[in-house]
């Protein structure tokens, strides 16, 4: 039952960047799946793309990035990724860190996104 919250926390987070780079349902497919809170049939989930690789970060959410935002700074020290996403103002930035860059890069946008939300 847990590995099936993680599935949906996972498609959840793929939606949230699909939305935010534009990426529109009409675009993908769908799939079955049961529910991961009751284990019921539903009978449609969006097939998201994985936005835990690099090759669909950069395709999808990083023109993004260079349009609105100034830099992304990847680190690796101690068997860890740490993206930064530094924004017009050297003061602000967002960053993640993941012992994968997929996720790291995934974590840092997500903590942007979140933070737009919060201002409005």
């Amino acid at each position: 039952m847990m590995a099936m919250v993680k599935e949906f926390e996972e498609i959840q987070k793929n939606e949230v960047l699909a939305k935010w780079a534009g990426i529109t349902i009409e675009s993908v497919g769908y799939t079955d799946y049961l529910d991961p809170d009751d284990g019921a049939f539903v009978s449609r989930r969006i097939h998201w793309p994985d936005f835990t690789s690099l090759d669909v970060l950069f395709k999808w959410c990083v023109p993004k990035l260079r349009r609105d935002y100034v830099s992304i700074q990847f680190e690796y020290a101690n068997d860890l990724w740490d993206v930064r996403l530094h924004g017009f103002d050297s003061q602000l930035a967002w960053s993640f860190n993941h012992n994968t860059p997929g996720e790291a890069l995934r974590g840092a946008i997500l903590a942007l996104i979140e933070s737009e939300k919060a201002v409005g």
